[in-house]
This record gives structure tokens, C-alpha cells and sequence, in this order.
């Protein structure tokens, strides 16, 4: 937000004292003081702090939380523009016009709690997809993956595929298809060209405003047991990390958040601490801990 760090930590002594019932929280450290230490502590601990905190919270009832027997989760990305410094440089800039490096956030979110199962970084010449592949080690049967996926990734679907879980993508345009079966739905089962004859099945995309996506494409091959206008609405519904993160936004509309860190060290430790803020705050908002998946859940 638009507060300094000795702002903050004003506001954050004097919540203490009071939830203390003393009448004042002491001085606050200086910027500069608070500037040190966090150099001194470095991005370690807060990688290692997240790494415990995060996981999911949905119970059997949550609801949003499950689809079909199955835990929805969303994979989506946002965009973080760093100060122009020497040292953030290597990150990358989104544009060879572009002021301002840029580092991309990766996670993977419950449906209904939005708790974090995972989370990586990496700047913009790292790549999406790439990125996107580190979160596929959070994947399990008895998922249900929601993500964006434009354009057509083929060996980053194959991947995902492979871990058990079930995918459901949009797709600005179907990848080439073998169309094998058509149903009542307006879904359609087909083999993409070049998948060694892995089936999947295209949904017509939801409608609405903006980056709609023209189909949908999924795993769920049973049109009655997943029909197209369930999973379309899923998908309308799924996380938004942008959203998650909108807190940050002090910046015009349409420009990625501003972080303040001004060397590669921490901005890691800033978009460490970031995920487990967001995850401390699903935590307390969210108690239910039953990871367990209802016995008859439905479309």
C-alpha cells in the first residue's frame, strides 16, 4: 500500500498495545533501522515460513471448495513491477519500453478457502511456462486444475496430465484436433494432434467481457457426470491471484503493483512474505482443516 515501512510498524506497535491494554506500543524503528534487518534476514526464512503455513483448509462442506468428488484448485500468475535498480535489472523488463523490471508470481489456490498449496517466482526472462511447470509438484489425484493456459500449451498439458490430477484450461483457440465424439452439450471429445493419442474433451468457453476464453479444455471426458455448463461456470468462478493480491494496487489502473525492494534478495523476501500474509489471512478466515473430499458431492 501507500504506507513506509516505520508507517506500518507504527500502526502494527500501537494494534499490539492496544490488544495489550497498554496505552502505547513504544517508538517505532526507524526506516532505515527496519532497512537492516531485513537485509540481515534475507529471503530464507520467509521461503521456509510459507513452506510451512501453506496447504489447504476447505472442510467436506466448504462450499466452492469441491467439484465432482474432486478439490478445485486454480493455478494463476500475477505481475509485479520492481524499482529500476542495477540489481533488479536481471529480472527482466515485460517491454523494450518498459520503465520498470518485472517479476511474475505463480500459485496454486484452493477453490473456497483460497488457501496456497504452492508458490514460486521468477522474472519475466524466466518465462510463464516455466514457471507455470514448478507448481505442477503440488498437483494430485483427485484434483480438479483450473488455469489459463493461452496460448495452447501441448507439453505443459502432458505434464500436468501426468501427476493424476484433472485439468480444466481455457484456450483463446482449440489446439488441432481429431474430433472423435460429439455430445448433447455442445462439448465435444478429441485428440489433439501431436499428444500421442491422449483424449481430452473442448467446452465451449463462458461468455463475458474481456479475455473470455473461446473453449475450455478438459479432462473430464463424461459429459454427464461433468456437463459443459457446470465446468463453464467453474471456470468463470475461479481464483483471480490479481484479485488476491489488489491490496497492493496504488499505482494507476492497467500497471502492475509497485514492490519496493530494491535488490534481487529481497524482492524474494518481499514476495515470500506476500504469500504468507495472503495465507496467514485465509487461515484465520477459513478454520476448517478436514481436507477430507465429501462422500456425494455434485456438478
Amino acid at each position: 500500500g501507500e504506507r513506509n515501512y516505520d508507517a506500518v510498524m507504527r500502526v502494527l506497535l500501537d494494534g499490539l498495545a492496544w490488544g495489550a491494554r497498554r496505552r502505547s506500543g513504544g517508538p517505532p524503528p526507524s526506516a532505515s533501522a527496519i532497512s537492516r534487518a531485513r537485509v540481515r534476514l534475507g529471503a530464507e526464512p520467509l521461503r521456509t515460513l510459507f513452506c510451512e503455513v501453506r496447504g489447504p483448509l476447505a472442510g467436506p462442506g466448504t462450499p466452492g471448495a469441491w467439484y465432482a468428488g474432486r478439490r478445485l484448485v486454480t493455478l494463476d500468475r500475477a505481475a509485479l513491477d520492481l524499482p529500476e535498480t542495477a540489481d533488479n535489472a536481471p529480472f527482466g523488463y515485460p517491454a523494450a519500453t518498459a520503465r520498470y523490471p518485472r517479476v511474475l508470481v505463480f500459485a496454486l489456490a484452493e477453490g473456497g478457502t483460497e488457501a496456497l498449496l504452492d508458490g514460486t517466482f521468477g522474472g519475466v526472462a524466466v518465462g510463464e511456462r516455466t514457471l507455470a511447470a514448478r507448481m505442477l509438484r503440488a498437483l494430485r489425484p483427485g484434483m480438479l486444475v483450473v488455469a489459463r493456459a493461452d496460448p495452447w500449451a501441448a507439453d505443459l498439458w502432458r505434464q500436468a496430465a501426468a501427476t493424476g490430477a484433472d485439468l480444466l484450461w481455457g484456450c483463446a483457440a482449440p489446439p488441432d484436433l481429431w474430433i472423435e465424439r460429439s455430445f448433447g452439450d455442445g462439448s465435444y471429445l478429441a485428440r489433439p494432434v501431436g499428444m500421442a493419442g491422449l483424449a481430452l474433451r473442448v467446452v465451449p468457453g463462458p461468455a463475458g467481457p474481456g479475455r473470455a476464453p473461446a473453449a475450455l479444455l478438459t479432462t473430464l471426458t463424461d459429459p454427464v457426470a461433468a456437463p459443459a455448463g457446470a465446468l463453464a461456470a467453474r471456470y468463470a468462478r475461479r481464483w483471480a491471484m490479481d484479485a488476491a493480491l489488489a491490496w497492493l494496487r496504488d499505482t494507476e489502473p492497467g500497471r502492475a503493483p509497485l514492490l519496493r525492494s530494491r535488490t534481487a534478495e529481497l524482492v524474494a523476501q518481499e514476495v515470500w512474505a506476500l504469500l504468507c500474509v495472503h495465507q496467514a489471512l485465509r487461515t484465520l478466515t477459513c478454520p476448517a482443516r478436514d481436507s477430507r473430499p465429501p462422500r456425494n458431492s455434485t456438478p
